[in-house]
């Protein structure tokens, strides 16, 4: 089994066919379909269901792609870390839930920082993603929250990866939605505001065990009296920030946010307004991961000094 293996098979996966794959990687298709039935035969188990509208991952093809993908990105972060020209540079790499507040620290670590040369990173994305990134040291410091749904599920996992929670500060929940919105002159918003109007929520990663966001939480504190499913019916998902907040701005839907953290990150046109719980003591409790037997230095320091005072300036309780 070489890493080039690995390599193909995981751009076969991402492209859902062969000739797709061999099209990205620049070879022959034969090539390809060689190099994919060696590995098969040498790991004795069929990775691929071939249908006629596409290649499919079989289930222990799914847990394959686990493993390849964490070991191709171990060798991507060598060859970041070590290759010639890049050792000695001050670097940093952050992966956060969707909270501007998080990018405003970043923000604000890269002004005041005067290097000639650096390697920063700043990436957004589910809960899973992020212990993942953290486990595997993709990156240094992972951003997310938990609440009571979340907390045990949450300390669990990170547990087992030996990796440490620090709180930042707690937070109730906040609606964010166009200036334009019939609820915007509001002062604060329920859940029953909020039914039937489309919510707004980030794109899920590959994995069920940790679908996390505070939209999840709304929806699991409401559920429908008769059929216990959650009051959102129509739902739009996003991969990126600016693609939410073009449509807030001209459809009246909403997504929820941890409060007013780096509101102006979000540009104009745009309300935040408190969501009034049926419990009034309900609070999520937003912070940062690491490794556990790691020590942080440098940047990664200087990053959290970052978040902590940009928590600070928002009024939020450390």
């Amino acid at each position: 089994m070489t890493l080039q293996q690995l390599k193909y098979f995981i751009e076969i996966t991402k492209s859902g066919s062969i000739s797709k794959a061999a099209k990205c990687l620049h070879i022959a298709q034969p090539s390809l379909s060689i190099a994919l039935r060696d590995l098969e035969a040498e790991i004795e188990c069929s990775l691929f269901s071939r249908t006629s509208t596409g290649t499919y991952l079989t289930r222990e093809g799914e847990e394959f792609f686990r493993y390849a993908k964490q070991i191709i990105e171990q060798m991507d972060l060598l060859e970041m870390r070590w290759s010639t020209g890049k050792r000695g540079r001050p670097r940093l790499h952050i992966m956060s839930n969707h909270y501007a507040f998080a990018v405003k620290a970043f923000v604000s670590l890269i002004k005041k920082d005067d290097s000639m040369q650096y390697d920063y990173s700043f990436r957004e994305g589910r809960t899973f993603d992020i212990i993942e990134d953290v486990k595997t040291m993709r990156s240094d410091i992972g951003v997310l929250y938990k609440d009571r749904w979340s907390q045990g599920v949450i300390e669990k996992v990170l547990l087992e990866n030996n990796l440490e929670f620090h709180m930042l500060f707690t937070a109730k929940i906040y609606v964010l939605i166009g200036a334009q919105h019939p609820l915007a002159e509001k002062e604060y918003l329920t859940v029953e505001d909020l039914a039937g109007l489309p919510r707004i929520s980030f794109e899920k990663s590959d994995y069920n065990v940790l679908y996390a966001t505070e939209n999840e939480t709304i929806a699991k504190e409401y559920p429908n009296a008769k059929d216990h499913r959650p009051p959102v019916r129509k739902n739009i998902s996003v991969g990126d920030r600016d693609t939410m907040v073009r449509i807030l701005r001209n459809i009246n839907a909403y997504t929820i946010a941890t409060g007013h953290q780096g509101l102006d990150l979000y540009g104009d046109g745009l309300r935040v307004l408190p969501f009034r719980s049926k419990d009034p003591n309900f609070i999520i409790e937003v912070g940062w991961i690491s490794q556990k037997n790691r020590l942080l230095e440098g940047q990664a320091l200087r990053y959290i000094e970052e978040l902590e005072a940009v928590s600070k300036e928002c009024g939020t309780e450390l």
